[in-house]
C-alpha cells in the first residue's frame, strides 16, 4: 500500500526545491518526480509498440497484401472493433476499393501478426462449383455444411474410428492426419479463437477432476453410443450417465 505523507517544507539539498513546491510523497518519492517517471514509461512503451505495429505493415507488405494501412493500434481492422464503420459498408468499401485498384480478387486485413480477415471477391460465389475429381456440382446459392462427425468417423483417414485411441493425436502420428480433417475448433482464417483456451481449460478441469474422482460408466447410459443426428454439436442420444467415487488420499 502506498504511504502518503507531508514533506518537510526545508533543506539545503538540491532537489528541496522541487520537493518544496510538491510537498506530497509517495512512497519516499515527491509526486512530481514519480509522475515524470511514469510519463517516461509510458512514452518509452509507445513508441516501442508503434515500431513493433510499423514491422507489422512492412511484414505484410512485403506479402503483398493489399489494402492495409499501419493504423495505431490494431492496424486497419480498428474503425469495425470500435464501431466507427457498420461492418456491412466497411466490407464493401475494401471490395469496392480492390475492383477500383484491379487488385485481383482477394486481400487481407491484419490484427497484430495474424490475417484478421480475408477478401473474395463476391462475385465467385455467384456461379455453380464443380467439385474436383468428381461429377458433384454445387449450384449458387446452395449453402453447405460439413460434417465434423462424418468427416472425423471416416475409416479412410482414421482406422477404426470409433475405438478410444489417444495416441491418434501424438506428436509423432499428428504429422500423418490429412490437412483439415479433424476440424473440432474449425480451420483457416476463420479458425475458432478460443481453441487454445478451450484446449487448456478442458486439460486443468480433466486434471482436476481424475486427482480427486474415480468414474465409472452407469448402467443408465446406452451403449455403443448413438449420436443425436438433430444436434449441432456431438451429442449422446439419452446423454452420457457416470458414476464417481471421491480418491482416498
Amino acid at each position: 500500500m502506498w504511504g502518503v505523507t507531508q514533506a518537510n517544507m526545508h533543506g539545503n539539498r538540491p532537489t528541496d526545491a522541487l520537493e518544496d513546491t510538491n510537498p506530497i510523497l509517495i512512497n519516499g518519492k515527491p509526486l512530481k518526480r514519480m509522475l515524470v517517471e511514469i510519463v517516461a514509461i509510458i512514452l518509452t512503451a509507445a513508441v516501442s509498440y508503434w515500431t513493433y505495429v510499423s514491422w507489422i505493415y512492412t511484414y505484410w507488405k512485403r506479402k503483398n497484401v493489399p489494402y492495409i494501412q499501419p493504423s495505431f493500434p490494431f492496424g486497419n481492422i480498428e474503425n469495425p472493433l470500435t464501431m466507427k464503420s457498420y461492418i456491412g459498408v466497411w466490407l464493401k468499401n475494401i471490395y469496392d476499393e480492390f475492383k477500383k485498384r484491379g487488385e485481383g480478387v482477394g486481400g487481407g486485413i491484419y490484427m497484430f501478426a495474424s490475417p484478421a480477415y480475408v477478401v473474395v471477391d463476391p462475385e465467385i460465389l455467384k456461379h455453380d462449383y464443380k467439385l474436383p475429381d468428381t461429377d458433384i456440382v454445387i449450384e449458387k446459392g446452395t449453402r453447405i455444411m460439413i460434417s465434423t462427425l462424418g468427416l472425423q468417423r471416416d475409416a479412410e483417414y482414421y482406422p477404426d474410428p470409433e475405438k478410444f485411441d489417444p495416441e491418434r493425436f501424438s506428436d509423432e502420428n499428428r504429422k500423418s492426419i490429412v490437412p483439415f480433417t479433424y476440424i473440432p475448433f474449425g480451420e483457416g482464417p476463420r479458425i475458432c479463437l478460443g481453441m487454445r483456451f478451450g484446449i487448456m481449460q478442458t486439460k486443468v478441469g480433466l486434471t482436476a477432476l481424475l486427482k480427486n474422482y474415480k468414474f465409472s460408466v452407469n448402467k443408465k447410459t446406452t451403449l455403443p453410443f448413438e449420436m443425436n443426428r438433430f444436434s449441432f454439436t456431438l451429442l449422446t442420444t439419452g446423454g452420457i450417465w457416470l458414476d464417481t467415487e471421491k480418491v482416498k488420499n
